[in-house]
């Protein structure tokens, strides 16, 4: 039998985190989608020689949210890219998507279209760790996800491209979940999540830190400059 793509401590990472997220969340009488799968089938070969791609969708409905009125409801969308050195199994580039939703009247509108970046070694012009604002939903069937609005009922959001990054800390899919739990939870239930998932956040992969370290040692030349000290040489 062929050893798996995946060692099991890194599987498992992921599994636990996501496990501790869904029912944090039903606990808060919200519901995740897909309600379970195999964790190794989020990952694949990358074209990439020693890598592993990791991919994760996830549909969040009936979101928490206080400050929503009357019978509409918050549902929110992620799907995550993550690219990991086999050598280490440490992250070289994460990408993570949310969508916004808000369902109102049996219609699905996007409020607010994000992702959060970062490539081992930066981009140029880029923030080394950056969020964007977008202005197209992430493609794909949601039905998957539970939702009850078919796709092409979804209403394209209208803002303009912009390009507007704005450097951020870190935000790989854990940081995400962590912080939609944060900005959901009440107090009491993110405190409890919060220590549930303190002991698996030392298992999972941790990032490709060169570029960072490189940037940190550069000229001080201007106000944070070290979000784009990266991409000087290539000035």
């Amino acid at each position: 039998m062929s050893s798996p793509l995946v060692p099991y401590e890194v599987t498992n990472a992921y599994e636990s985190l996501i496990e501790e997220f869904r029912k944090a969340i039903a606990g808060a009488n919200g519901k995740v989608f897909p309600g379970y799968f195999p964790i190794q089938s989020c990952f694949a070969r990358s074209p990439e020689n020693g890598k592993v791609i990791f991919e994760l969708g996830l549909y969040l409905k009936g979101c928490p949210c206080k400050k929503l009125p009357g019978k509409k409801r918050l549902d929110v969308q992620i799907r995550a890219l993550e690219t990991l050195e086999k050598a280490s199994w440490s992250l070289t580039k994460s990408t993570v998507y949310l969508n916004y939703f808000i369902l109102s009247n049996s219609k699905l509108q996007p409020i607010r279209l994000l992702h959060f970046d970062f490539q081992e070694g930066g981009q140029a012009r880029h923030p080394l760790f950056h969020v964007q604002m977008m202005d197209e939903v992430i493609s794909g069937d949601i039905s998957s996800f539970g939702a009850d609005i078919e796709p092409r009922k979804w209403i394209k959001s209208k803002q303009e491209s912009i390009p507007s990054r704005i450097p951020t800390s870190e935000m790989t899919v854990a940081s995400v979940l962590y912080c939609l739990a944060a900005d959901h939870l009440g107090d009491g239930k993110f405190s409890e999540f919060a220590k549930r998932v303190c002991t698996i956040q030392s298992r999972l992969p941790k990032l490709r830190f060169d570029a960072l370290k490189k940037s940190l040692n550069a000229s001080k030349d201007f106000k944070s400059s070290h979000w784009f000290a990266h991409d000087k040489d290539a000035a």
